[in-house]
């Protein structure tokens, strides 16, 4: 079993191996490598339930609760609130009430992070296309402009 120091963390953790105790397999020791400069945390990887993202989800275990999918950074999760945010925006991202966003500027990926519907500000701006990917597909859309 790997050491997850940190007590917000390992609260997280509990929580998500009680949806889904397979999702055990996925947990590691940090990367100091992958991480170069960035203190080094265990890592749980999930796998990606979209048909079409082979990318796990990643949840960073320390004094940050940070989130990768979809090929980047998604979000994080600071302060004494930390374990219980994070576990109530994943039930969502799970449920699909949650998208991960990506907005894109000459073929680059220039931002993102999570959205949700009535988050329009998000879509606005100068971006040649924001693709929009839900846990399991179902909500997935492109604006292409």
């Amino acid at each position: 079993m790997v050491n997850v120091p940190d007590e917000a963390a390992k609260t997280l953790l509990d929580s998500l191996l009680l949806l889904c105790p397979a999702w055990e397999e996925g947990l590691e020791e940090g990367n100091p490598v992958e991480q170069r400069f960035k203190t080094v945390h265990p890592k749980l990887q999930i796998p990606s339930a979209h048909p079409a993202i082979s990318n796990p989800l990643i949840v960073t275990l320390g004094g940050t609760l940070e989130l990768y999918w979809h090929g980047g950074y998604f979000y994080d999760f600071v302060g004494p609130t930390r374990a219980d945010d994070a576990y109530k925006f994943l039930e969502k991202f799970f449920a699909e009430q949650v998208l991960c966003l990506t907005q894109w500027r000459n073929g680059k990926k220039v931002a993102g992070g999570p959205f949700e519907e009535g988050d329009d500000a998000l879509l606005e701006g100068d971006y040649d296309r924001i693709e929009l990917r839900s846990w399991r597909g179902n909500r997935d859309r492109t604006i292409e402009r």
